[in-house]
């Protein structure tokens, strides 16, 4: 990912907060001609922003399961795309000075070697990791073992799980640093106005990392 001195986020507890709201991510893997696949998976993060892993499944039928397996033997990264809130900025926002529109966003590309998870109970332990991040919260909450252990063996087969060990991090915040303090204010006022969750958000990010880099 292109990220300009400016709009690189350092800070580590912001990147695991991103891999972790924002886990609904892209899995990007190649075929063996070099030709890229892409498939939206949500993924469970461990780790503190400077590494760490990914959990993760793909469908056995999905062509992406026989590339992972691929990437896999040959010591080949995959790409995992996560990215935050985002938002048009218009120019009017800036005030005076020649301003163009833009698009803020924030933004995590992590990259590493899938490794294949084959051992059952370690399947097993996984989906039940990746269910109760989602049910955690719910109540009555549901878990695997609602399920009888011979549905479980005939859906175990249908998919693929692996893990990515993180070699390579990279983060970007692109709000708006490049821009005089008065046309950040004028960006901070401009999100403000817009009346969505997804500007709210933004502007919620702008403010907690300038606060963190005073």
């Amino acid at each position: 990912m292109h990220i300009p001195k400016l709009f690189e986020l350092k800070s580590t507890e912001a990147i695991a907060r991103i891999l972790r709201e924002h886990r609904f991510g892209l899995l990007v893997t190649t075929d063996a001609a070099g030709a890229p696949n892409a498939t939206p998976l949500p993924f469970v993060y461990e780790g503190d922003g400077s590494g760490g892993r990914l959990l993760a499944h793909v469908s056995a039928a999905n062509p992406q399961a026989e590339e992972l397996r691929r990437m896999a033997a040959n010591g080949q990264p995959a790409l995992a795309v996560f990215q935050g809130p985002h938002n048009y900025a218009s120019p009017t926002w800036y005030g005076p000075g020649n301003h163009p529109p833009t698009w803020n966003y924030l933004a995590v590309h992590v990259s590493g070697v899938p490794d294949i998870v084959e051992d059952p109970a370690e399947v097993d332990d996984m989906l039940a990791r990746m269910t109760a991040q989602e049910e955690a919260t719910r109540e009555p909450s549901w878990v695997p073992e609602n399920l009888p252990m011979e549905v479980r063996d005939k859906l175990r087969p249908a998919l693929l799980a692996f893990t990515m060990p993180l070699t390579k991090v990279e983060a970007k915040a692109k709000l708006g640093q490049n821009k005089p303090t008065a046309a950040r204010d004028g960006l901070r006022a401009g999100l403000a106005a817009e009346g969505t969750a997804e500007a709210d958000a933004l502007l919620a990010w702008m403010e907690a990392l300038d606060a963190e880099a005073v």
